[in-house]
């Protein structure tokens, strides 16, 4: 795992790179606070991704992801 913070932004970031491994050797779960007027820029290949009281912009750019979203406005 990477993270990485400049100024008011964080990154984070995996990558699985490991031969062989399973599904369940690969898994990351994150929880992330933030204030709630935040903007996010979310990325990822698969996986769900729930944002819960987060009224800034948000993106996301997602390929095999389930998005759930609540008490959201941007």
């Amino acid at each position: 795992m990477e993270t990485e913070a400049a100024g008011n932004r964080v990154e984070v970031a995996t990558q699985a790179n490991e031969d062989g491994a399973t599904a369940d050797d690969m898994k990351t779960d994150f929880e992330i606070t933030v204030p709630v007027e935040s903007e996010l820029s979310v990325r990822t290949d698969s996986g769900n991704v729930t944002v819960d009281s987060v009224h800034g912009d948000m993106t996301f750019d997602t390929v095999g992801a389930n998005l759930q979203l609540s008490d959201v406005a941007g």
